[in-house]
């Protein structure tokens, strides 16, 4: 099965978010952050409510911010991939050629699959991202996730 993409920094905040779960809860601590500066500016202390304020937009932007700098930065981030899949492995390399790994099903930790891609874990936070726009049909997700489940097993998210 021939694959082939344009990676984008969104493929990576997906593996990002499955490999360090205190990522997924980052709205949930800007949120909790909101609710006690809206405590403190009940209580009339209007200038830790507005530090409260001010630390939950941080709290909610950087690590979004980190991962679109992070794939900005990457040399190899923005390239075209292409990838050959089969069976037992997943040749990943560059539209050009000049760069290629082979992820092989059985040596992975484990897989997970988002709304937007697949993602193959090498290790506890090391992971290759493969979107579904990659796919030439349904049927080949379908074929893949099949050739994943049978050497790995049901995906998993942690």
């Amino acid at each position: 099965m021939r694959l082939r993409w344009e990676p984008a920094a969104a493929d990576w905040a997906d593996g990002l978010l499955i490999a360090m779960p205190l990522l997924r809860r980052v709205r949930w601590y800007a949120l909790l952050l909101l609710v006690f500066s809206a405590a403190l500016l009940f209580f009339g202390l209007v200038w830790p409510a507005v530090l409260g304020v001010v630390l939950a937009a941080v709290v909610a932007v950087v690590p979004r911010a980190v991962v679109w700098l992070a794939f900005r930065r990457d040399p190899v981030a923005g390239k075209e991939m292409t990838g050959d899949a089969d069976a037992r492995s997943v040749r990943l390399m560059l539209a050009d050629g000049t760069a290629a790994t082979d992820v092989v099903f059985a040596d992975l930790d484990r897989w997970a699959e988002t709304e937007r891609c697949f993602v193959l874990f090498d290790g506890q936070v090391d992971f290759h991202p493969v979107p579904g726009r990659a796919f030439g049909s349904t049927e080949d997700i379908d074929v893949f996730r099949g050739w994943l489940t049978a050497a790995l097993g049901q995906p998993r998210s942690r």
